[in-house]
């Protein structure tokens, strides 16, 4: 259990535990801010250690708190001054919040996409959102199926973003991936974890979409910042997938957050760096 955090802190890690729509790398950015806000405050790097090992803890399936946490680690293992402690975080805040778009660039100059097309996602990507927001300002013509992405309905969302953007969508119930897939030209998706053997680790259902995809040979790319490979983690079986309560008219209904997609049924994994093919 988190002992009593300074009042920023504390907020900060509400809102990073009350989130279920924005994905990892919102939690990136919040959690460079929680640390951020512990230095401010005078917190002893003996407490810093502590404290992160619990925040890990409490997000086992999202790399990017793992390689966050490990990042602050080492600088305040290795640096004195607070000062520049936190010179180096807001730096390394302003790198999490460019990648999105440095990914969708790498996308955008290395994937053919003709001139019409139709892409399929499930849930939300911040980093997906930004390739539609780049091919919305080109001479591109597409439109987007999305799932509703329940429970949490995180495809809402997304549709609400599309809409205010004037991008073409069509949502479908989850229960349609497999069937709405033969209209899709190419599936893009988000990613909570990389695995060092290049499996997803992202909404549950995103197997299922993979699944389909590979039957009807639809290209799956997995866009996804290097702040959430795992540096670790071998296999997506190694994890402990997060679960959630939920309660549909008055019965439990299992609701597992997250599922595996094995490394074989991705066509590429696109980074603000490079392109990653799984073997």
């Amino acid at each position: 259990m988190l002992l009593k955090l300074p009042q920023r802190a504390e907020e900060i890690l509400n809102s990073m535990i009350s989130e279920k729509i924005k994905g990892a790398s919102y939690l990136a950015e919040k959690c460079v801010e929680f640390y951020i806000a512990l230095i401010e405050e005078n917190i002893s790097n003996k407490e810093i250690v502590r404290l992160s090992n619990e925040i890990v803890r409490l997000f086992p399936t999202v790399a990017p708190i793992y390689n966050v946490s490990d990042h602050v680690m080492k600088l305040v293992r290795e640096i004195d001054d607070k000062d520049v402690i936190l010179k180096r975080l807001k730096d390394y805040l302003t790198e999490i919040q460019s990648a999105k778009s440095k990914t969708a660039e790498i996308f955008i100059k290395n994937i053919e996409i003709p001139s019409e097309v139709v892409f399929m996602t499930h849930s939300y990507s911040s980093a997906v959102l930004e390739l539609f927001k780049k091919l919305s300002s080109m001479d591109i013509s597409f439109e987007v199926i999305l799932t509703e992405s329940r429970p949490d309905f995180e495809g809402i969302h997304l549709a609400n973003e599309l809409e205010d953007l004037g991008i073409k969508y069509e949502i479908i119930t989850d229960a349609q991936m497999g069937l709405m897939i033969k209209r899709a030209d190419v599936v893009v998706v988000g990613a909570d974890c990389i695995t060092r053997r290049l499996d997803v680790i992202n909404k549950a259902g995103t197997f299922l979409l993979a699944l389909s995809a590979n039957y009807y040979s639809v290209p799956f790319y997995v866009l996804a910042e290097r702040f959430k490979f795992h540096p670790i983690i071998n296999h997506g079986e190694e994890l402990e997938l997060m679960e959630r309560e939920l309660t549909v008219q008055g019965k439990a209904v299992r609701n597992i957050l997250f599922d595996v997609t094995p490394s074989r049924l991705v066509t590429a994994i696109l980074t603000e760096r490079d392109i990653v093919k799984p073997l």
